[in-house]
């Protein structure tokens, strides 16, 4: 299955399940930096934890257009590969976790060694090369996240509820419960 025009949502999912399906070394090479929007991070314990954790988030979004664009096109099976992809993904312990959530745990960790067998498989039932970036995701670009600031770096901004109580402040959202 080769999509004949690609819409920049698939576009986005193909490079980043291209991005999952690279060995670790290639993955880290890659590896972009972020705020400290999705979890606390110290290069000792957990470095590269929001940049792997926001890759993910915007991979749920952008690899679902890939299942789409399968569906669209009769290619159950082929759909059913990304969408066993993007439930790993969903599986994996939260941002805090630096077992799992950090540039160190990249090459060693065995979560991320099956979501690299696949992302590979699911390039392989759609019929996609892979493709990966050439520079690191900037991950701002890529995930509203300003849900996920904290209150210290949330700039309020006027909205309806200023009108009875003041501006409320923002929670983060629940990647369980899909809200971003």
């Amino acid at each position: 299955m080769k999509p004949r025009e690609l819409s920049e949502s698939v576009l986005l999912g193909w490079k980043l399940l291209s991005f999952y399906s690279l060995d670790a070394a290639a993955q880290l090479t890659l590896c972009g930096e972020t705020e400290d929007w999705f979890c606390k991070e110290s290069a000792h314990r957990n470095g590269g934890a929001n940049y792997l954790f926001g890759c993910s988030i915007a991979a749920e979004t952008s690899i679902s257009a890939l299942e789409s664009m399968a569906e669209d096109e009769g290619a159950a099976e082929e759909a059913a590969c990304v969408r066993e992809f993007l439930l790993e993904l969903k599986r994996l312990p939260p941002p805090e976790d630096s077992s799992v959530w950090s540039f160190a745990a990249l090459p060693r960790a065995a979560e991320w060694e099956r979501l690299r067998r696949l992302a590979r498989a699911a390039l392989a039932a759609l019929n996609l090369d892979c493709n990966p970036p050439r520079r690191a995701f900037v991950i701002d670009e890529l995930v509203e996240v300003y849900c996920y600031r904290s209150v210290e770096k949330f700039r309020r901004c006027p909205g309806p509820s200023d009108d009875q109580t003041g501006a409320s402040s923002p929670t983060p959202a629940s990647r369980a419960g899909g809200e971003q």
